[in-house]
């Protein structure tokens, strides 16, 4: 009877410890994967999205501005065909909260230091998930929107590119070398100096341009009204063509000289940096869409490639 009781005992002794000792992992699993959250959330300084609408950007920035001190800002910017609107920034207090009951993710409440209401975030796979909305891209693209906005409207650029006729022609004239050289006397055997003959073909290839078989140009004023706001592009397209005539020694037009010249609406559709980026460009007259691919942008040089062509800038 006293052995039951006794093993009795120790059973009960040994379940509360291996109950305890499993809460006690549990807490230190919890608390371990709480650390690990918060130095991964504060590790992206910057998570921003980018919405494209049309002929409209809209991008948001959540910055830690002060790890420290717990603080964290959005930061808003929007530009396009008649708006450019940048939001004022609301500092929050970030403070960390439980994990997520699924596991996956750690909760957050942002408050603002003034007025405002408070947030309930999601901290996910590096992503905020605020109010539905994910935010992850660990960039920070108003920088890049800014500078393009600053630099782009109101500059006009100029291509053009010329082909050209060339004859070409080959001629052969006998060079006669003569030299003096040393040569032993059949005779004598002693070496005497004779004049030495040598007879060469030299080909000159000669070269001549008849002139310009084609000339392409191409001319872009990518404009902002500064009161509408209003993106405006002009883009204006000139070819000329020439061929040669029945005797072979004269360019003559073939056909009409053709100026195209189309007007759009245009805005930022993405962007790779500052001096890479694409454009939406809708047609006045049709409506259609469709993107330019700048790249190699800089005003300072006065330089924008447009899909293959360099252009350059042109000052009035």
């Amino acid at each position: 009877m006293k052995t039951k009781v006794f093993l009795t005992a120790i059973l009960s002794v040994s379940l509360a410890c291996l109950v305890g000792c499993s809460q006690q992992e549990d807490v230190n699993v919890n608390e371990l994967a709480g650390q690990m959250a918060s130095t991964s959330f504060e590790k992206t300084v910057t998570r921003s999205k980018t919405v494209t609408d049309g002929l409209t950007m809209q991008i948001v920035e959540w910055t830690i501005v002060d790890a420290e001190k717990h603080q964290i800002a959005p930061f808003g910017y929007v530009f396009g065909d008649g708006v450019a609107e940048e939001w004022p920034s609301v500092v929050y207090n970030y403070e960390q909260g439980d994990i997520n009951e699924d596991g996956l993710g750690v909760h957050y409440t942002f408050t603002p230091l003034g007025q405002g209401e408070a947030l309930n975030v999601l901290y996910w796979g590096n992503s905020l998930i605020i109010k539905g909305d994910t935010i992850s891209n660990a960039s920070a693209p108003i920088a890049n929107l800014k500078k393009i906005v600053a630099d782009l409207p109101n500059t006009k650029w100029h291509f053009e590119k010329s082909e050209y006729y060339i004859l070409y022609d080959t001629l052969e004239k006998t060079d006669t070398i003569i030299k003096p050289v040393k040569r032993p006397d059949p005779v004598t055997g002693k070496p005497i100096i004779v004049m030495d003959t040598t007879i060469k073909v030299v080909k000159e290839y000669l070269q001549d341009t008849l002139g310009a078989t084609s000339l392409i140009m191409s001319d872009y004023a990518i404009l902002r009204d500064p009161s509408s706001k209003a993106n405006t592009l002009t883009i204006t397209k000139y070819e000329e063509k020439k061929k040669v005539n029945d005797a072979g020694d004269a360019l003559v037009a073939d056909g009409e000289p053709t100026t195209v010249t189309t007007t759009y609406h245009w805005g930022v559709a993405s962007m790779t940096s500052a001096k890479r980026f694409v454009l939406n460009i809708k047609d006045d007259k049709t409506g259609e869409m469709s993107q330019l691919r700048l790249s190699g942008f800089d005003k300072g040089k006065g330089l924008l490639t447009i899909g293959n062509d360099e252009h350059k800038i042109v000052n009035e």
